[in-house]
């Protein structure tokens, strides 16, 4: 079934539709008031995402109106400041996208998955099935221990607890500002729980599922590629694959193609959306260090540089699936081109077909096999944010360097701002 594939993410982000067949009027009528609340579900922690990133953003201008710091530029100061309302960005606007947009082509993506990606690989497809629940359920793990300690951190915080450790008290704070207001620890909590960190637990939910789609299609490319180089071998044109074999590798490499285009029609915009605001609040993170210098505490100081490590990684390291796909391919491509030379006499030492060997069989089987490596070659597999930029090797490279270079001038522009503060 496709509901095994991301089954941890899909339940999180209420994305299964209950089904029920024709004719069955309590059943029909069941499953619509499933579906609705469902739709419910989704629709209430993407609105209350919204508004929060809205109050808060709202919230942050006035404040930088009223007390404009003089010693910090006035970009670094709004960028810094600005940190906490991009990551809750990131929350609303995947949120968004996912359930208003994509949540169709997300399902229907799922479906192709299950029938071209798992399918063809029935010898083993209970095991698989057994992986793709395991992966699910460590990515979902992986992310909400990420989130929690950030929440555990941003409380200690809050608490005063990170200012200086050695003066512990168990008296801890009864009046929580938010938004000017004071509110007690239990609404604090709520609050923060159920319209800031789970929402974004679920944007996370939305790039996993993401993820494991992209890692079946690189289990099922590496097979192929392996299929494919393992012909390489053969020492006689008795040995060359069938015309029907290299069919299949086609039609395979065409699905996966397909796979991609389906992807990035689904994916393309919300990868745009999420690493961009998580390369905003490494930015946003890294300035506030940067200005802030030697007047926070040890414990602040890693805090801050441990969420902006976190999510740098949420922008490069966690594509790496990505990356490994469109490689894939690029190997995929060499190997034909050189298979494609060895069945026509030109393989280094191996020249398997001589010109007697030469018949009509063989030839249309040469034409397969440059047809093949043609398709591999024009449709490399390449994940694509927004159309804006592919993942690759260099561009994650670009990421890092990119934010590198505006740390670099941030901190040159606010050494040439220090002779004004003395």
């Amino acid at each position: 079934m496709a509901s095994d594939i991301a089954h941890v993410q899909a339940f999180l982000l209420a994305a299964n539709e209950a089904t029920s067949p024709a004719n069955t009027g309590n059943k029909t009528l069941t499953s619509r008031w499933y579906n609705g609340l469902l739709t419910l579900v989704r629709i209430t922690f993407t609105l209350g995402s919204i508004s929060i990133a809205v109050i808060d953003c709202a919230d942050i201008i006035m404040i930088s109106l009223e007390s404009v710091n003089e010693n910090t530029p006035f970009v670094i100061s709004m960028v810094q400041m600005f940190w906490v309302t991009f990551y809750e960005s990131r929350s609303a606007s995947v949120l968004a996208l996912f359930t208003w947009c994509h949540l169709a082509r997300w399902r229907a993506l799922r479906t192709f998955v299950r029938a071209k990606m798992m399918e063809p690989l029935n010898h083993r497809n209970a095991k698989q099935s057994s992986d793709i629940r395991r992966l699910s359920w460590m990515l979902f793990l992986i992310s909400f221990g990420l989130r929690a300690s950030n929440m555990a951190f941003s409380w200690l915080q809050t608490e005063g607890l990170l200012e200086d450790p050695k003066n512990f008290s168990l008296n801890l704070t009864s009046c929580y500002s938010w938004f000017d207001r004071c509110v007690s620890r239990e609404t604090f909590i709520l609050v923060e729980t159920f319209l800031v960190d789970w929402p974004f637990i679920l944007s996370q939910q939305v790039l996993i599922s993401g993820l494991i789609f992209v890692w079946i299609a690189l289990k099922s490319m590496r097979k192929l590629r392996r299929e494919v180089a393992t012909n390489l071998t053969v020492t006689s044109s008795d040995e060359v694959p069938s015309s029907e074999r290299i069919e299949n590798w086609t039609l395979s490499y065409v699905n996966m193609s397909r796979f991609v285009q389906y992807f990035n029609g689904c994916f393309g915009r919300i990868l745009l959306v999420s690493v961009g605001l998580d390369v905003l609040t490494v930015l946003g993170v890294c300035a506030k260090l940067l200005a802030s210098g030697k007047t926070l505490s040890m414990m602040i100081w890693l805090r801050y540089a441990w969420v902006s490590v976190i999510f740098l990684s949420y922008a490069t390291i966690c594509y790496l699936p990505f990356i490994l796909l469109h490689e894939e391919s690029l190997k995929l491509d060499r190997i034909l081109r050189d298979f494609a030379w060895t069945l026509n006499g030109h393989g280094e030492e191996r020249s398997i077909v001589t010109k007697e060997e030469i018949s009509a069989d063989l030839t249309a089987l040469q034409e397969k096999v440059n047809k093949l490596s043609l398709i591999v070659k024009e449709n490399p597999l390449t994940i694509e944010a927004g159309g804006l930029f592919q993942f690759s090797r260099t561009s994650l490279v670009t990421i890092v360097t990119t934010v590198v270079t505006a740390l670099l001038l941030t901190k040159e522009i606010l050494n040439r701002s220090m002779p004004a503060r003395f």
